[in-house]
């Protein structure tokens, strides 16, 4: 007697998981050399939003202060580059420095000059002799007195040793095109000044935390 054959059940197929969806956030591209600086407008544009804003007025003037005061300093600061550049390459070639490399570090609302290293025609260390040189540096800062804020400042022509004239210069440089660069995450970036070219690159890196997310549906 033939046996019956059972019914052979059909798998049922599985049902795929959704694809995991991923979102990086880039970070922007940032430019070697291009300046931060506000305009006038831009500057205007901010103080009408602010006084758009739930912010009370004397916060909104002090803001507005402020950021007047920056850039009024960046500006003069690029003006002192300029005006520093040709004093400091003609001193370093008179000492027999060739090349200077410098490197700089921050965050956390902290920055710091890393190293500053001259270097000879044939890339030997060059130390760095207590020769001066005379700068225009700015002199002042913040003043805060009476609930109000005021940038008061002046440039001055100051006499420094080579050392200290190159390091000012970069950071003269850096609040010119990166204002509050060792703030929350920082940055670094390094500086070569190339006195036969009688040309400064500087380079900054901005520190930017990415962000990536994975979305699962069971």
């Amino acid at each position: 007697m033939a046996t019956a054959k059972k019914p052979v059940k059909k798998k049922k197929a599985k049902k795929k998981a959704p694809a995991k969806k991923k979102v990086t956030a880039k970070a922007k591209p940032n430019p070697k050399v291009k300046s931060k600086i506000r305009s006038k407008a831009q500057i205007k544009k901010i103080v009408q939003a602010l006084a758009a804003s739930s912010a009370a007025p004397e916060t909104q003037d002090m803001i507005a202060e402020i950021l007047t005061g920056r850039d009024k300093s960046a500006r003069e600061a690029k003006i002192r580059l300029e005006a520093n550049k040709k004093a400091v390459l003609g001193c370093l070639k008179k000492n027999g420095v060739a090349t200077v490399e410098i490197e700089w570090e921050g965050s956390g609302d902290s920055g710091w000059i890393e190293s500053v290293v001259g270097l000879s025609a044939d890339g030997k260390d060059v130390p760095f002799k207590e020769e001066v040189v005379s700068i225009h540096k700015e002199e002042g800062g913040w003043n805060f007195s009476g609930g109000a804020a005021a940038f008061q400042s002046n440039t001055v022509l100051k006499t420094m040793t080579i050392k200290d004239a190159v390091k000012n210069m970069v950071c003269d440089w850096l609040y010119a095109h990166h204002a509050g660069w060792e703030n929350n995450d920082g940055g670094n970036g390094k500086a070569t000044f190339d006195v036969e070219e009688h040309s400064i690159i500087l380079t900054h890196h901005t520190n930017i935390i990415t962000q990536e997310t994975d979305e699962d549906e069971l």
